[in-house]
């Protein structure tokens, strides 16, 4: 019986000491130190934003490769909810516009990544008036905007003189009448379809 009683005893411990390694291989696998989930790839639309202009868009492609979405930004503000695989946004400012989304895979690893969205500038419109002078209540003179392609709104102002008819924000140009013997200054802010 002796015999027997050793040889329990050795199955036991070898049993044992496999499991043990098994359970340690186990634990292993899942700590934080074996995660290695790749950045998620984040595509973006437009290309650029204009301050405070109409809103972009992110999305993480790949999206049913993970289980949680977590978005932020800096120089900007969402504009929908940013827990799901894609986001709305818009630029608050004249800084570039960084999109971030950390997300999570279905065994817990996570991974971040950003975006950066640079803020898209108009070139002054090349604005050209006729006549060269005017007299003061003297016959009205016209200024109009070369370009206008892909100018959207118009918004006019005048000092030293006042608009013949009323500016119109669809109107690349405007009538104007000096209404005193300085200079008469007609400017235009233009606005893109962006």
């Amino acid at each position: 019986m002796r015999r027997v009683a050793r040889s329990f005893a050795f199955v036991c411990i070898f049993l044992l000491a496999a499991l043990d390694a098994r359970a340690v291989s186990l634990i292993g696998a899942g700590d934080s130190g074996s995660c290695n989930l790749a950045p998620p790839t984040i595509s973006n639309s437009p290309g650029d934003l204009c301050p405070n202009g109409t809103s972009g868009n992110a999305q993480v492609d790949n999206s049913t490769s993970y289980a949680d979405f977590a978005w932020s930004i800096t120089n900007g503000v969402l504009t929908s909810t940013p827990a799901f695989p894609a986001v709305s946004y818009r630029a608050t400012g004249s800084d570039p516009v960084i999109v971030s989304v950390t997300v999570t895979d279905f065994g817990g690893c996570t991974s971040t990544n950003s975006v950066t969205i640079p803020i898209r500038t108009l070139a002054p419109p090349a604005l050209q008036a006729y006549p060269a002078a005017l007299c003061p209540n003297g016959s009205p003179g016209s200024a109009y905007v070369q370009d206008t392609i892909s100018i959207a709104m118009y918004n006019w102002s005048i000092e030293n003189g006042i608009f013949t008819r009323p500016p119109n924000t669809a109107d690349p140009s405007v009538s104007f009448q000096a209404t005193t013997s300085n200079p008469v200054r007609v400017t235009v802010t233009v606005t893109d379809f962006g």
